[in-house]
């Protein structure tokens, strides 16, 4: 057995950020192919998978699990002075103040954690909490995700496990270490019983974090030819290497660009980011006003709607960038909504999030 460690040159680490997605091609005979390649919407539980593709209902082994740190766990993380005075400032009279603070929280760059302690604080009005919370939203769903810039298929043979590479995507770091038909079994000790597991170990990384893979590689002669034993079968070394991540943005530039379905990652960052907004907004409340007759029972919340209540907003004279966010979440939804095929489940989901979104809407007056 063979032990190698590879890591780039300084200079060419330094040019790799993070970032995963994963999609399929057209299925070959023995496996189907997959590249890591930048996200797109969601396959919704109902939806048909594409051949070898599983789709994970909530509760299933390997089904997405968004976690967010605890009150506690939060309490430890330190909020620059700086940002606690910005994000106090989205509560200022003047329109201009408010704008100001909005796009210099946003040109920081906080990382999650810090907007989630910033948002447990109990001096901040409503106004704050929305903003901050539609903040949060974007940098949950778009941080970073790592790479190594390969296509790979799943094994034919039942008894091996691990992932085929199929094919190197040219200037990213898998090129420089790995060769095609190289086996992965491994990555930071997790054994792969399929891609999945390969993109969920990857795409969890950071821009630039070095990832220790345990690969299967044919043994050749000088000739180049695949040595084989007595009884024809390959002859196999077993390499530990380490590679520093690329990102999504290189594949974007240098892979396939056609885009990608979801995967695993990319739904608990999704649902991470539902879960956030549900636990920081502020809760819709309801003021009684002595003499009032009783209000009618409140009509179903649907998309028309909404995007009724959401244009009423905007001509009111609601923030533009909330907006904004409000009619690309409502987009979202409409389009999920109008899929064919959707089970009992997802529908109930989706009107679930439609609920909270008006709720979000009426609460920005």
């Amino acid at each position: 057995m063979r032990r190698v460690r590879h890591s780039p040159r300084p200079s060419v680490a330094a040019a790799l950020l993070a970032a995963v997605g994963a999609a399929c091609t057209a299925p070959s005979v023995a496996a189907q192919i997959e590249i890591e390649r930048v996200p797109r919407a969601p396959a919704l539980p109902g939806q048909a998978a594409p051949p070898g593709v599983r789709i994970l209902r909530p509760g299933e082994a390997g089904a997405p699990k968004p976690s967010l740190p605890t009150d506690a766990e939060l309490a430890k993380v330190e909020v620059p002075a700086e940002l606690v005075r910005l994000a106090r400032q989205l509560d200022a009279d003047a329109f201009a103040a408010r704008a100001s603070a909005r796009a210099q929280i946003a040109a920081r760059k906080p990382a999650p954690d810090e907007l989630m302690a910033l948002l447990l604080r109990r001096d901040l009005g409503d106004e704050a909490r929305h903003v901050l919370v539609t903040i949060l939203r974007e940098r949950i769903v778009t941080a970073p995700r790592g790479a190594l810039g390969i296509r790979m298929e799943m094994l034919a043979a039942r008894d091996r496990r691990g992932v085929r590479i199929t094919g190197l995507i040219p200037g990213m770091p898998a090129e420089r270490v790995l060769k095609v038909d190289d086996v992965v079994t491994k990555v930071n000790g997790v054994e792969l019983a399929d891609r999945t597991d390969l993109i969920r170990e990857v795409q969890g990384l950071p821009p630039g974090a070095e990832v220790a893979v345990v690969v299967e590689r044919a043994r050749r002669d000088a000739r180049g030819e695949v040595v084989r034993d007595a009884a024809g079968a390959e002859t196999l070394d077993t390499l530990d290497l380490v590679l520093r991540l690329g990102s999504t943005e290189e594949l974007a530039e240098k892979g396939d660009p056609q885009g990608g379905i979801v995967n695993l990652p990319s739904l608990e960052r999704q649902m991470a980011a539902e879960e956030a907004a549900q636990r920081f907004l502020p809760k819709p409340r309801e003021v009684p006003f002595p003499g009032r007759v009783a209000p009618a029972p409140a009509a179903p919340v649907t998309v028309d709607s909404t995007r009724k209540i959401l244009m009423e907003l905007q001509l009111g004279g609601g923030d533009a960038d909330l907006v904004r966010g409000f009619r690309a979440r409502l987009e979202g939804l409409a389009q999920q909504s109008a899929r064919e095929g959707l089970d009992d489940a997802t529908r109930a989901r989706i009107q679930s999030a439609l609920e909270v979104l008006q709720a979000e809407i009426r609460s920005a007056f």
